[in-house]
Parts: structure tokens; sequence; C-alpha cells
């Protein structure tokens, strides 16, 4: 089964830990641990990181320097199967049967208004009707 990343900003656990007046500084590593699990990392792999990131809690979505715990997302059966949280990214990637992987990556896909913008932009230049 391929992994996939899953990457938590320090920034981001500081803003929601503010609410019970802790910081990450507060807590034990198994503490840290607990918490990322219960958001979907695997323990396996736990990394931490410091890199220019845009945490999600950021003002205007500004780039902010700083810690983050890098890993996979989990995909234990409670996880995938019955948490409701599991991305579409990580269930189509824990897919055994090549065929089966390929129905689910057409069912899923999104529409790309600029790809369709341009093809259409190019059809009417061919036919001279851009104006």
């Amino acid at each position: 089964m391929a992994k996939v990343p899953f990457n938590v900003s320090v920034f981001d656990l500081n803003h929601v830990l503010s609410q019970v007046d802790k910081t990450v500084d507060d807590l034990t590593q198994q503490e840290i641990e607990e918490i990322l699990f219960s958001i979907g990392m695997d323990k396996k792999g736990i990394e931490t990181e410091e890199v220019m990131h845009r945490p999600m809690y950021s003002p205007n979505h500004r780039p902010w320097f700083g810690k983050r715990y890098t890993g996979f997302e989990r995909q234990d059966k409670e996880w995938m199967y019955y948490s409701g949280k599991c991305s579409l990214e990580n269930i189509i990637s824990s897919q055994g049967d090549a065929d089966h992987k390929a129905d689910l990556m057409m069912m899923s896909r999104q529409p790309n208004f600029t790809e369709e913008y341009c093809l259409s932009l190019e059809e009417q230049s061919k036919g001279g009707n851009l104006s």
C-alpha cells in the first residue's frame, strides 16, 4: 500500500491548544503523538522539521517559518472506514486491485475549469471567432 504524506504545523497545534490554555511545549512527546494520531497521522515515522510553510490558521494564509510534524496518514481500519475523516487520496492509494483503484480515480475526478477554458479559447482561435 502506498502511503500518503501528512503534515501538521506546530503553529496550528498551538492555535487549537490555546483554547485550553496550553501549547505544544506543555505536552510530553507521548501526548503529542496521541494528538497527531487522533487527527490522522500514523505513529510510525513521525519526524519534526523546521521549514517555511503555510499553517491552516495563519492570518491571511501567510507563510511561517517554524516546526511541523511530518509523517504519513493512518491506514488502519478504524481511521479509513469508520472515522469519516480519511482523505480520498488515502482510500484510493490503499487499494490493492489496480482496476478498482483506476475506477475510484475516475469517479473522483474534479472539474478543471482552467483547462476547459483554455481548450475553449484554442477552439475559438482556430475558427477565428476570438474577439
